[in-house]
């Protein structure tokens, strides 16, 4: 294999880490060779920058074993059938299907509250219920909330993920959504709320929502606008996209969408790694992409689009520029 390109320091290079994913598959065989784990530590050594994109690797398939054995099993012969190696298939199995404990220890990095949310969705899952008050609620992929009822108020807590709810001018009284980030007010309103990690995304379709920081001065978001917002700020308005209501059809929208842009996005809906390679990171989409089978998109965007489809392993997932 071929050294490494400079990275960033806090991302690894794609090249490395496609790398360092061969070198995975490889180390999985039941017929790995000394000479081969002797080129593997010679590879790991040359670059510190090898040890980082080992160690995402690794973490990426820890994060693989949530998924049912019988589900990853069907993920292999699906990659039979794509024409890979008997080597290739076979040492999956041993990686995957022996460590089926491992599916259940991942889950202790939720929090108890996230676990034990009264609404809860997994990777790849979107649901809607009818709360007590009439209230419509929408959970997206990978999803945690509680729900209560006080006299006074409907009170929800989001933990992770994304959030619909769409209130009714029968509403009797106001909600309260508590993020990490801050709390959201509202009675009458349409709107959607995303923890994203490091902040939170709030678009407003009907009515309005008033967003109040942990530590700042609220804001009141109309029907029309979207923000960001933190513990201590609150983005200026701009237009609500039309995308952000999608998700509850079951569909991404491009809209001259960047593909690294609607990689990420896609990859909300899988288990696994999917990533694109800077070289076609600016290509352009247009068009709207079911989520109910993420494979199936994968393959029409390489059918449309100068790219290919790179399926190392079962979890390992990357696009790049077609060859000439």
């Amino acid at each position: 294999m071929q050294a490494a390109q400079q990275m960033s320091e806090t991302e690894c290079d794609f090249a490395v880490l496609e790398q360092a994913a061969e070198w995975f598959a490889v180390l999985s065989a039941d017929d790995v060779s000394d000479q081969e784990r002797v080129q593997w530590q010679l590879w790991l050594a040359e670059n510190p920058q090898h040890v980082q994109a080992w160690q995402r690797v690794e973490l990426i398939s820890r994060h693989f074993q949530r998924i049912p054995c019988e589900q990853r099993h069907g993920a292999t012969q699906a990659l039979q059938k794509k024409g890979q190696t008997r080597r290739q298939t076979l040492k999956l199995m041993t990686v995957l299907c022996s460590t089926g404990v491992l599916a259940w220890t991942t889950s202790s990095q939720l929090s108890w509250r996230q676990w034990y949310a009264s609404y809860r969705t997994r990777v790849g899952e979107i649901k809607d219920f009818q709360l007590a008050d009439g209230s419509h609620l929408w959970l997206n992929t990978d999803t945690a909330m509680d729900v209560s009822n006080e006299p006074d108020r409907l009170h929800l807590a989001l933990y992770k993920g994304e959030a619909m709810l769409s209130r009714g001018k029968d509403a009797h009284y106001p909600l309260t959504l508590d993020t990490t980030f801050g709390a959201l007010l509202a009675k009458e309103a349409q709107f959607s709320v995303f923890d994203r990690g490091g902040f939170g995304e709030l678009a407003v379709f009907n009515g309005s929502v008033q967003v109040a920081p942990v530590a700042s001065a609220s804001v009141t978001v109309k029907a029309g606008q979207q923000v960001r917002f933190s513990t201590d700020e609150v983005s200026t308005a701009r237009v609500s996209e039309q995308r952000r209501q999608a998700w509850i059809k079951g569909m991404i929208l491009a809209d001259d969408m960047r593909l690294s842009d609607f990689v990420d996005e896609l990859s909300r809906y899988r288990s696994g790694y999917l990533a694109c390679d800077p070289d076609v990171a600016n290509l352009r989409l247009v068009g709207a992409y079911p989520l109910k089978d993420t494979e199936r998109v994968l393959t029409a965007l390489e059918q449309s689009l100068p790219i290919r489809i790179n399926r190392p392993l079962p979890w390992w997932t990357s696009i790049s520029a077609r060859s000439a």
